[in-house]
């Protein structure tokens, strides 16, 4: 199982300052300056991710799992989500030799909480 690391980042104290100047002039920020705020591992090859604008959601998929995570107003995750998506099963039961994968990740507009799985095959919405 390989396993990868999803960090959120937010600079330190005293480049927020110093940001805070630059930002008048220029809207470059180093990632040098930048301090991780959340690191979770991925027991899976991420393929992608979509955060939701209306809530602290960050989904991140890959070829056949999705996971979404929960945030807190400082950027902590307190709760992860994985999304039985069942894909492995509907693959042994269709006729199809395709393999079937997550083509993408998709918060809905103006829903809080309903992401749509898009697979080569069909689309699923989920209410979280």
């Amino acid at each position: 199982v390989n396993t990868y690391s999803c960090r959120a980042f937010e600079p330190p104290d005293d480049a927020k300052e110093q940001n805070k100047a630059e930002s008048k002039n220029s809207k470059q920020v180093s990632s040098s300056s930048m301090r991780p705020i959340h690191k979770s591992s991925i027991p899976f090859t991420v393929c992608g991710m979509t955060a939701n604008e209306h809530a602290r959601f960050v989904a991140v998929y890959g070829q056949q799992e999705c996971h979404v995570f929960v945030y807190d107003a400082r950027g902590q995750s307190t709760q992860r989500i994985s999304l039985e998506l069942s894909l492995e099963a509907l693959q042994a039961q269709s006729k199809s030799k395709k393999t079937l994968n997550i083509l993408k990740a998709d918060w809905l507009p103006n829903a809080q909480c309903r992401l749509a799985i898009s697979t080569n095959r069909f689309v699923r919405i989920y209410d979280l």
